[in-house]
């Protein structure tokens, strides 16, 4: 079915399609981040302190692995809902090593996400919660493959997603450096 049909089916596979293309730019920029500088992401991987030291190196080639794998799954409609899957998977082990490491009090390490430095904080465990529902949606059960139109509708709405995402990080990142209380901290 086309987009142009108005189906249910062709709604979701447009947003199936957008969530998918969207999660895969997320994970790009983030694979990039890491891949420029990979020694310093295994530094910060190892401040986290939720793994024994002799792991940290072979976990953070092992995430940009993850990462790349997932964006390649993502691109292909076939693998989509595996790479929304994996991508999920990504995200949730993320927060919890966050949330680990701000209950512990440790909320000045950098999030490791991409792009300007931003310290822990209760906003960035939602914004990730918020990509796992984003990254869900390309599990939508009755997608069908996109064709070329539902192609380029959701090519150009995850461009506008990214858009509207790459501002909410640097608003995030500049009240992080700014010290500005973005949500109650807890204890």
């Amino acid at each position: 079915m086309t987009a142009s049909t108005g189906s249910p089916s062709s709604l979701a596979t447009l947003v199936a399609a957008t969530s998918a293309t969207f999660t895969a730019l997320v994970l790009v920029r983030a694979a990039w981040h890491k891949l420029r500088d990979l020694d310093a992401f295994a530094a910060l991987l190892g401040d986290y302190r939720v793994l024994p030291p002799w792991a940290v190196g072979g976990v953070a080639r092992s995430i940009v692995v993850g990462e790349c794998a997932a964006v390649l799954a993502l691109l292909v409609p076939r693998l989509a809902p595996m790479g929304a899957g994996f991508a999920a998977l990504l995200l949730l082990t993320y927060s919890a090593a966050m949330s680990a490491n701000m209950l512990r009090g440790r909320r000045e390490l950098d999030c490791g996400c991409g792009g300007s430095a931003q310290g822990l904080g209760w906003p960035l465990i939602v914004r990730n919660l918020g990509l796992i529902a984003i990254a869900a949606l390309a599990l939508l059960p009755d997608a069908a493959r996109p064709g070329v139109l539902e192609r380029a509708l959701s090519g150009a709405a995850a461009l506008v997603l990214s858009t509207a995402f790459l501002l909410i990080e640097q608003l995030l990142a500049n009240a992080s450096r700014l010290g500005v209380p973005l949500a109650e901290r807890a204890s």
